[in-house]
């Protein structure tokens, strides 16, 4: 008897099983909370690097801006694999450039009022980090986004739809508008809180609000909204994400750290531009050679780089 072909429903509905089982497992049989956390951060990891496409890659560690600003230590940071140089400290101690930072996701066991705020508060910290602005003169035609997608992932989850988004609303802040918060809080097999939008004409759904923008029209409104998915969750998680991630930025022209004071301290000049595309050098003994012309057909030295940010 032939079996039945998977669909994308089941193919999730086993993925949210096994981590549910992982989850359990990593529960019962880890007595240290501390220890038990981390089990749960792995599971959410390997989930994403099985689905994610192989330009990112999940890991944990920290994050570094370009002004050496560095976060806490982060439960899960999404980046760009292809484009970002990595440095290590330890096995669990990665610092990942801000500029190649996708998504960073904080996860939780069992999502409570406590655990909700000192996750959002970990999502601000890192969302407050420097990135290296969109470049004037790119691709208008195709969407680039730069921004970090802020996430919380949680495995159970007591609390009523409303008092999520209130406590949410709560920690809104001047600094962290809805605009620069999190944009998404998924309970396993529950449902997912998506930051919404509602645009006349169009109507209302999920969307990542990364600014303000002068095309947003007027009577549009934005807020956090809640859905229930049930074994749903992960699919539509994997979505909003995949949105994301389609037209995050690629390349970054900037090693993702300050590099100002980076520079010779001594300098020993070896040779002189004597005339345009001619230079003259010096030997070690100091005997000067007749000008050499310059390789570079279009003369001159070679482009300086870019000044540091």
């Amino acid at each position: 008897m032939t079996e039945p072909k998977p669909t994308r429903e089941s193919i999730f509905h086993d993925a949210a099983r096994r981590m549910r089982a992982e989850f359990e497992d990593a529960r019962n049989n880890v007595p240290h909370r501390g220890e038990a956390g981390a089990e749960g951060e792995a599971i959410v990891r390997e989930f994403l690097n099985t689905h994610l496409p192989q330009r990112f890659r999940a890991t944990s560690g920290f994050i570094i801006d370009k002004t050496d600003q560095i976060s806490g230590h982060e439960d899960v940071i999404v980046y760009d694999a292809l484009n970002c140089p990595v440095y290590r400290t330890s096995e669990r101690g990665m610092i990942i450039p801000n500029d190649n930072v996708a998504v960073l996701a904080e996860v939780k066991f069992q999502l409570t009022t406590t655990t909700l705020d000192s996750a959002i508060d970990k999502i601000h910290e890192a969302k407050n980090l420097v990135k290296t602005p969109r470049a004037r003169e790119r691709d208008r035609s195709r969407p680039e986004i730069i921004e970090t997608y802020g996430m919380i992932f949680a495995f159970e989850c007591d609390l009523q739809y409303q008092t999520v988004i209130d406590r949410w609303h709560a920690k809104l802040t001047e600094v962290n508008p809805l605009h620069n918060t999190c944009s998404l809080i998924a309970v396993l097999d529950r449902g997912l809180w998506p930051t919404t939008a509602f645009y006349p004409g169009e109507g209302v759904a999920p969307v990542t609000l990364t600014g303000i923008s002068p095309q947003i029209p007027r009577g549009a409104k934005v807020g956090i909204g809640y859905m229930e998915f049930g074994g749903r969750t992960l699919d539509a998680m994997m979505r909003l994400l995949l949105a994301h991630l389609t037209f995050f930025r690629h390349r970054v022209d900037h090693p993702g750290f300050a590099h100002a004071d980076i520079g010779p301290a001594l300098i020993k000049w070896i040779g002189e531009f004597v005339a345009n595309g001619q230079v003259a050098y010096r030997t070690a003994a100091g005997v000067v050679l007749p000008p050499t012309s310059a390789v570079d057909p279009e003369g001159g030295a070679p482009p300086s780089p870019a000044s540091p940010a």
